[in-house]
């Protein structure tokens, strides 16, 4: 398979919605009634652990993608990250 950066961009914002989750199960996993099954807390900061590597992994290799990406703006050649950080900063231009 063949990586993209929309493949990358697509699997961090998953990973981030699992850590979502995952935190935000962690107060429900502290009470709950008799008879109820829910899973320990612990339990649920494995899976915000696991959620949290995959997103770091996933944003290093992200980068290094962006690295090594060369893209073509305006006639000047430039590494994809470069570019990305380009578009911001005219963002802020604009908004001035």
């Amino acid at each position: 398979m063949k990586t993209t950066g929309y493949k990358l961009r697509e699997a961090i914002r998953m990973w981030e919605l699992r850590r979502k989750m995952a935190g935000d199960n962690f107060d429900k996993s502290l009470h709950a009634f008799e008879g109820e099954d829910r899973e320990s807390p612990q339990a649920v900061v494995v899976h915000f652990k696991h959620a949290d590597e995959a997103v770091a992994n996933l944003q290093t290799a992200q980068a290094m993608y962006n690295l090594s990406v060369k893209v073509n703006v305006l006639g000047e050649e430039m590494t994809l990250c470069e570019a990305v950080k380009r578009v911001g900063g005219a963002g802020r231009v604009e908004k001035l």
